[in-house]
Formats: structure tokens, sequence, C-alpha cells
């Protein structure tokens, strides 16, 4: 059933993913709708992300009822509007509970689901049968428990198109790297010997962050470089890269500048964690550009727009470029207006 236009109110329950959270917002106003926003928060205390780790086991001892204070807050922030619609994305602040609680508050509000995380990652199928539409970008996940498929979206609009032999950028990468990205490292180390070896100018950028903060965080960051486990094998790991690597660096690019960099670049570098099926934002934000895009994500075949013209596959224990696939000319662009942000929007919530 579609949303009636006269619904104009949103409750949106979303991660501060860089400003992505920021474009659904102006994409929703834009539709009409009065949005209320709150974070869906990574909780360092949560035992599904941080189950072995001494520091979150101590906040759990300290606040025990860290989830359900927070979802009281915004219950209470709530409780004296109108709401028609609420979008969730992701599941780390939300439970059951809470959506039932809402649906008491709200009975005709319509509950809509989007998990932008595989479940093999981060499991939260225990929130399918709260909402009345769940929509994910796995597609594996989708099969399996008959959920509604829809990969992600890219939200710059129709710019200049730049002709791909006027890029200035050979081969680009913006990413992170933590625990569960490790693989980043030995792949970003390949493309930056090739680059090099065939004098190719490329923009390779893996953010890592430095401890920092107040006395007390620099002071927790002493001690668990200190100590056994993850942090201290990731520390090294990423340290020892970092003495003869150029692509580790310790601030962010600007959200603003993204978007010009990702036109200028002829090809850019996906990089999943290991295990995840669904397509990533940089996925789609590259091929809505006109980009040629290399991944070691293999389940992209499986995609309507799939063409090897523009999408090489690589893996990642053997990472291994032919030069011509990026020195090819091209002169048209895969056409996935279907999952510019508004469409997309307009899809997920059926109006």
């Amino acid at each position: 059933m579609a949303v009636s236009l006269k619904q104009k109110t949103v409750l949106f329950i979303a991660p501060k993913f860089y400003d992505y959270h920021k474009k659904i917002i102006d994409a929703l106003e834009e539709l009409s709708f009065e949005v209320f926003f709150f974070e869906n928060k990574f909780f360092r205390e949560d035992p599904m992300l941080n189950d072995n780790d001494f520091i979150s086991w101590v906040k759990r001892r300290k606040h025990p009822n860290y989830k359900t204070d927070y979802q009281k807050q915004i219950l209470t922030k709530i409780k004296d509007r109108t709401i028609d619609l609420f979008l969730c994305i992701g599941g780390f602040s939300i439970t059951s509970g809470f959506v039932d609680e809402l649906k008491s508050m709200y009975p005709q509000m319509r509950c809509i689901a989007y998990f932008w995380d595989s479940f093999r990652i981060w499991d939260y199928r225990n929130l399918i049968s709260s909402f009345n539409r769940v929509y994910t970008f796995d597609r594996s996940d989708a099969r399996k428990y008959q959920l509604e498929y829809l990969p992600l979206f890219y939200y710059f609009g129709n710019t200049e198109h730049i002709p791909y032999q006027d890029r200035t950028i050979d081969f680009l990468f913006v990413g992170s790297v933590g625990y569960y990205s490790l693989n980043r490292l030995s792949i970003l180390k390949y493309f930056e010997q090739l680059s090099s070896k065939q004098k190719l100018n490329s923009l390779l950028w893996l953010y890592f962050p430095k401890a920092s903060g107040s006395i007390v965080k620099r002071g927790v960051n002493w001690l668990r470089r200190r100590s056994p486990g993850r942090y201290r094998g990731l520390l090294k790991l990423v340290g020892d890269y970092e003495k003869t690597c150029s692509f580790i660096k310790h601030e962010v690019i600007d959200s603003d500048t993204l978007p010009q960099l990702i036109r200028q670049a002829k090809c850019i570098i996906d990089i999943p964690v290991p295990g995840q099926i669904g397509l990533t934002m940089r996925t789609i934000e590259t091929l809505a550009s006109g980009a040629k895009l290399i991944t070691t994500n293999q389940s992209i075949v499986e995609e309507p727009f799939y063409t090897p013209e523009f999408i090489r596959l690589i893996d990642e224990k053997q990472p291994a470029v032919d030069i011509n696939f990026l020195q090819s000319d091209v002169n048209t662009k895969i056409d996935i207006e279907y999952l510019q942000l508004r469409r997309w929007l307009t899809k997920l919530l059926d109006i």
C-alpha cells in the first residue's frame, strides 16, 4: 500500500555515516516530509560489536541500560509529535521492544527498515518481524529471509559529465581501515606499486585515526596499545604498512571534496569487508559518475547493469589488473538513475 501524500511526518533513525544521513534528510524534505532525525548509535557497550573487549565490558557494567536509556530519550522527545512513518536504517540502537512502543504510540504509523549491512556481519535479523516492510542491500540476505532487495543510492545531481580521457586521476580509493577491513592494506599496496611502475596519477587514501581527545581517552588508548588483543594487533599491522606505503592517512577527505574527486577519476577501487555481498555506496557512486570500477565483490555479476567494459573483478588475495582496462576509452556510462537518492527513496517508501 503506497504512502498517502497526506502523510507528512517521518521519524528517521540512521547511523551518522559520513554525511549520508544529511543527504537523506534533504531528500525527504524535498519530498515534503517533516523529518525528526535521531542517530542510530554504534554503542561501544554492545556485546555484538565488542564482546571480548575489556573496556566494553567495563562500560556495560557501569551502564547496563545504555540502549533502553537512549531509546527513552527518543520517545520522550517525540511524544507530543504526530508520526506517520518510521524509517530505520540499521539496527545498532533499535530493539523490537522499541518498535513496539512506537506502534503503541502511533497505531497508524508505517514502519520501514533498510539494512545496509549484511546480517553475517551485523546480525539484526530479530528486527525483521517488527517492520511492515524490510529492505536489504544484500541479495543473499534478501533470498534467504524473503526480504526486498534494493541496492544503495547515489546523491550527487546532474553535474557536467567529464569525458573519460580528460579525467586526471587514474586510480582512486578513499576509505578507512579497521578490524574488519584489513584486506584493504595488501590490495592498496599492490595498486600503489602498480601506479609507481606505470607512472600513473593515482590517489589512494586509507584513513586510520590517531589517538586523540582528553587525557583520559589518551590514557585508555595507551593501555589498549600495550595490552594483548585485536587493537594492539591492528596498530602493529597498520604501522608496518605505514613504513613502506604512502596511502595510510590520518585525516579524512572533506565530504564536499569527494564528489569532485570521483568526477575526475577514470577508475575507482572498491574493497568491501570480507563476506559482504551487498554493493557498497562507492560502487553506486562510481558507476553513476561514469568511472570504471575495480572491485573484489564477486556478487556484482548478478546485477542487471553489470558489464566487463566498466567493471573488473579482482581476487583480494592475489590482486591483478590488466592496465588496458584503465587505458581503453569509453564514451557512455552505465544507466543507474533509478538509484539516484530521491528516486531510491520513492521506491523505499512506496510513494
